[in-house]
């Protein structure tokens, strides 16, 4: 229902993924894969040509309507003979000849692969126009110093393009991973009932059976697998997990903005138009980092959708419990990715980030996120490094509970000065010498994806996205 809504028009998908997965297209992939098999058969002699030519130029749905289809559904209760029930109306007598062979769940399962195909494409094409940006944002920013965090405490200093850059190589992994596990993907299901050709090599003979498959495989831009495919669900459950980590990746972005963005911290902050822009029906101050937060519900989607497919157990050869759920999932699994990554694209092309405020949550805990460094520097002049810890570990408490900064209670304590001097100690406190190779982690991950995935000369919308900055303030 939710894709229906105008209301929520993009925000469970996108309007080419729901042309993917659309019924109208989902019956001319069915008809697609009835029409290669009427030609391959036709090529080897084995279905008269003038009927291959008839089923063939029927085999759209320009001419096969889905009313016509439901209509026959009513009356015969199975979904494949009633395409095929209303495609003989259509055909006439060269329609009693299609279908030759095949059983309903080859031309399911293989329409099916053919969507698949498509919506692929188009998430890789997100996800390339995504990671082109993150890219972007991490070199712009692989020296803005911000405070780190772990547990949701202050920890020590990082980098804004640093953080951006981890985000990038998720996403490149997953690129990775849709690649890989597409090999499995695009392949041809086509072996009868039972997954043995029996009924191809019946009518054909086994070396005939052969060179049709490569031939309908050829047709639809398909490989053809060693051994039958209809218990082999695995496929899909892999697809739909790669899909949900995306999906996590991006509910991550989205919640790490969503903190970023909070009254306290003000560090980055989602994209807002003034004047048009509202958050709040009643508080009209409210700037609601939304979208990033609606990334986190569409991985929850992911993840419950990829858990529906993983727990499909196919009794035999194959019953209808698989049907059940994939045409449930698969295709709520493609349109909630590509809702998530094109609005997290459209949050990064327009965060705007705070570099005054990093600056100051740097020093909101007047020098304690930087007691690491004091205990290395003590270290360094003594070898002590228990004993560098305790110290650092007491000056720091008397600092939080007294509210004095963690320099005045270092240059009390005897055992310090006798170390460090207040230069050394100053230094130790300065968060931009405590940055590591921040910097040069985004060169070197950002050359090794840019060399992977975009190399050679730079493409126009290449060029276009690296240029745009962040709004700063």
């Amino acid at each position: 229902m939710k894709h229906s809504y105008l209301t929520f028009t993009d925000l469970y998908g996108t309007e080419q993924m729901r042309a993917v997965w659309g019924e109208t297209n989902m019956v001319q992939k069915w008809l697609d894969v009835e029409a290669a098999i009427a030609r391959a058969q036709a090529d080897l002699a084995l279905l008269p040509q003038d009927t291959a030519e008839a089923i063939v130029r029927n085999c759209s749905v320009e001419r096969l309507d889905v009313q016509s289809i439901y209509e026959k559904k009513q009356e015969v209760r199975h979904l494949m003979v009633s395409v095929l029930q209303a495609f003989a109306e259509k055909c006439g007598v060269h329609g009693e000849q299609i279908h030759l062979g095949a059983t309903t769940q080859d031309i399911l399962d293989t329409g099916l692969t053919l969507q698949i195909r498509e919506a692929l494409e188009i998430i890789l094409e997100e996800l390339l126009s995504l990671e082109l940006r993150l890219l972007a944002l991490a070199q712009e920013h692989k020296t803005t110093a911000m405070m780190g965090r772990t547990h949701a405490q202050h920890a020590a200093p990082l980098t804004f393009g640093f953080k951006v850059a981890i985000w990038a190589s998720e996403i490149f992994d997953h690129i990775q991973r849709l690649k890989d596990c597409s090999a499995r993907l695009h392949l041809l299901s086509l072996s009868g009932a039972v997954g043995t050709n029996a009924s191809f090599v019946y009518l054909f003979g086994k070396e005939k059976t052969d060179a049709f498959r490569s031939r309908v495989a050829q047709y639809l831009d398909l490989s053809k697998p060693a051994i039958d495919l209809h218990q082999r669900t695995d496929r899909f459950v892999e697809l739909a997990n790669v899909l949900a980590l995306i999906g996590t990746t991006l509910g991550r972005i989205g919640f790490a903005i969503r903190d970023l963005q909070a009254t306290e911290v003000a560090e980055v902050s989602e994209p807002w138009v003034a004047g048009k822009n509202m958050s709040s029906s009643t508080m009209p101050h409210k700037r609601n980092p939304d979208r990033s937060e609606w990334l986190n519900g569409l991985a929850k989607l992911l993840r419950a959708n990829a858990a529906s497919l993983a727990s499909v157990e196919m009794q035999h050869e194959r019953d209808a419990t698989w049907m059940a759920v994939a045409y449930a999932t698969l295709p709520e699994c493609f349109l909630n990715c590509a809702a998530g990554t094109r609005l997290a694209r459209t949050v990064l092309d327009g965060l705007e980030v705070s570099r005054a405020h990093m600056q100051r949550n740097l020093n909101l805990t007047q020098g304690l996120a930087m007691s690491e460094a004091v205990m290395l520097g003590l270290y360094e002049k003594t070898g002590r490094k228990l004993w560098a810890h305790r110290i650092c570990y007491d000056c720091a408490l008397s600092a939080q509970e007294t509210g004095r900064p963690l320099k005045d209670e270092l240059l009390a304590n005897a055992e310090i000065r006798n170390v460090l001097s207040e230069a050394e100690i100053d230094a130790l406190l300065d968060p931009e010498n405590y940055l590591g190779d921040c910097a040069e982690q985004v060169d070197a991950i950002v050359a090794r994806i840019r060399a992977e995935l975009f190399p050679g000369p730079k493409t126009r919308k290449e060029q276009s996205v690296i240029g745009r900055s962040a709004p700063t303030r």
